[in-house]
């Protein structure tokens, strides 16, 4: 693995879990703040536990949506790390899968 692969893995991995625990923290301000969470059907659930598998729940419910966005998001990614004058795509991509990931998340509160 080339050191110009590494980084940018390294820059997407960073960008991902930077949205992952920003979709914890959005959770967790929901819930403190008289969410809609409290008279759910989740029942007793955490917010980590919302944040984490709702989303998943909601991209499945969606995949007619989730399933060419999900390809297109890889094709970038895979674009940019194989060729180094595309460098951005891979970091775009991974940008858009996180706020994808916020995406399903908010709108799973709306539906709740």
């Amino acid at each position: 693995m080339t050191t110009y692969e590494r980084r940018i893995l390294f820059g997407s991995g960073a960008l991902l879990a930077l949205s992952f625990f920003a979709g914890i923290f959005l959770s967790f301000y929901q819930w403190d703040h008289g969410s809609p969470f409290d008279r759910s059907s989740w029942g007793t659930y955490n917010p980590v536990g919302r944040a984490t598998y709702g989303p998943l729940a909601f991209a499945v419910i969606l995949f007619p949506v989730t399933v060419p966005l999900a390809f297109v998001l890889a094709l970038m990614i895979y674009i940019g790390l194989t060729k180094q004058k595309f460098w951005p795509l891979p970091l775009v991509g991974s940008l858009s899968v996180g706020l994808l990931w916020i995406w399903y998340l908010t709108t799973l509160w709306n539906f709740d």
